[in-house]
């Protein structure tokens, strides 16, 4: 049986999981951490009203002027941004600021308390939508079989597997043994090498085909992999198959039956995303 192929999409689905979550937790964190800081100096610090004294830099950033009690004048500057070009001198801003800690004051603007946890939400969510798709296909098995009705799709058949049943070999056709490797298989039969896609050794050693195709969600873009029961055919036949009848569950596509020559094929529990 060919294993090799579900190991490698294994491992690389398992490698691009890895780099998608390297992207998304620093992004998610990074925004949460921001969003709580901003939220925390609007409702839990004191505020005061500012003035404009400088618009300073190449990209303008904002020197206000606040009180920070006592009369005490304490200044504090924001972020550069072409956003600041229409502020002028004398212009009034509300700060925030910690009165134990009033030289860490803030300038109640878009681009000091929301831009950033904006942009890191997101882009990190961005990148995980896809991550969230994967995880869904891995529990596919959970969703249970889909036993009738469906979306009927066309799938696009990615490889032919033959498969070695004992519950289907003759008795006295001696030893045997089907290997594969990188999507090659090699049949010894007896000591001798055959073709194990050769309909009359299909016939004499009661070889079965598993067809395997993919299928592309025109709403989310991911890939769906569907495998057919193992078949008793003409591999002949099989192997000029280029698209495979495939009933899914539009809700949750890894939910699905096989459907070849006019009647549905046993249902598989679920598909490999």
């Amino acid at each position: 049986m060919n294993e090799s192929f579900a190991r490698a999409e294994q491992q690389s689905n398992r490698a691009m999981r890895l780099v998608l979550l390297a992207v998304v937790l620093p992004c998610l964190l990074g925004a949460a951490w921001l969003l709580g800081r901003a939220l925390w100096d609007r409702n839990l610090v004191q505020e005061a009203m500012g003035t404009v004294v400088g618009v300073t830099g190449d990209v303008p950033a904002l020197v206000v002027e606040f009180d920070s009690g006592g009369g005490v004048k304490r200044r504090v500057e924001s972020a550069g941004s072409d956003l600041h070009k229409n502020y002028r001198e004398g212009d009034r801003l509300r700060v925030w600021f910690d009165p134990d800690q009033p030289q860490d004051a803030r300038l109640d603007i878009f681009i000091d308390n929301w831009l950033f946890p904006l942009i890191l939400g997101v882009f990190g969510g961005f990148f995980a939508l896809p991550l969230l798709f994967m995880s869904g296909g891995r529990r596919g098995g959970n969703d249970g079989r889909l036993e009738s009705g469906g979306s009927r799709v066309m799938a696009d058949v990615v490889d032919l597997r033959p498969e070695i049943s004992l519950d289907t070999v003759p008795r006295g056709v001696g030893s045997f043994s089907l290997e594969s490797a990188d999507g090659q298989y090699k049949l010894v039969h007896n000591g001798q090498s055959r073709d194990p896609f050769d309909a009359r050794v299909q016939r004499e050693l009661g070889l079965r085909y598993v067809l395997r195709a993919k299928w592309k969600d025109p709403r989310s873009g991911i890939e769906y992999f569907y495998e057919s029961d193992p078949l008793p055919d003409d591999p002949l036949r099989l192997k000029r198959m280029r698209q495979l009848p495939v009933f899914i569950d539009p809700e949750k596509p890894q939910r699905y039956r096989v459907d070849l020559s006019g009647s549905a094929a046993a249902p598989r529990e679920s598909a490999v995303q």
